[in-house]
């Protein structure tokens, strides 16, 4: 193996690396969040139902038990939505732990998932796009950029098993 050749391959296996790197970041940071979100249902259930009564005027007659229901519908709703983004950040960050078993595969599928999550999110309140757009374009540059490793990757370690020697027929000698 030349000089080059070696130098290339380390940089591939470094930028291995920064992809396995990029996938927990973004995996442990949508979990982190989401969790968190998780755990401030309740909350911010009670905060809108407060505006919203607010907003509604003094005159206006409410139906408590009708507004219990509603309220348990949100946080209910909101339980849903936060914890699969949760899990989703989780399998994003063990597909990172996972990376150098199939890097292609693991890349790949980390860049689907959370391309499925925003794109969820994005149909329930198209505001959060919109928000979240720089956010979001620069994990999916830094995403694509650690896809495009994987391949290079990949494609370096079946150059470099295409170069050692095989015997042409693999048969045991007798005697």
């Amino acid at each position: 193996m030349t000089e080059l050749e070696r130098l290339n391959q380390r940089v591939l296996k470094d930028q291995l690396i920064a992809a396995r790197v990029i996938l927990l970041v973004v995996g442990a940071a949508t979990f982190l969040f989401n969790l968190v979100a998780y755990y401030q249902v309740p909350n911010e259930v009670e905060k809108v139902f407060r505006e919203e009564i607010r907003s509604a005027g003094p005159d206006e007659v409410l139906d408590e038990q009708e507004l219990t229901e509603v309220r348990q519908e949100a946080a209910r709703h909101g339980y849903w939505i936060y914890g699969w983004t949760a899990l989703t950040g989780l399998g994003i960050f063990l597909l990172g732990i996972f990376l150098y078993k199939a890097p292609v595969l693991s890349v790949v599928t980390g860049l689907l998932l959370y391309a499925g999550c925003i794109a969820f999110l994005a149909f329930l309140d198209f505001n959060f796009l919109k928000q979240h757009v720089v956010k979001n374009l620069v994990i999916f540059l830094v995403l694509g950029r650690a896809v495009q490793t994987a391949f290079a990757y990949r494609k370096e370690i079946r150059i470099g098993k295409e170069k050692v020697p095989r015997p042409l027929l693999d048969i045991p000698a007798i005697g």
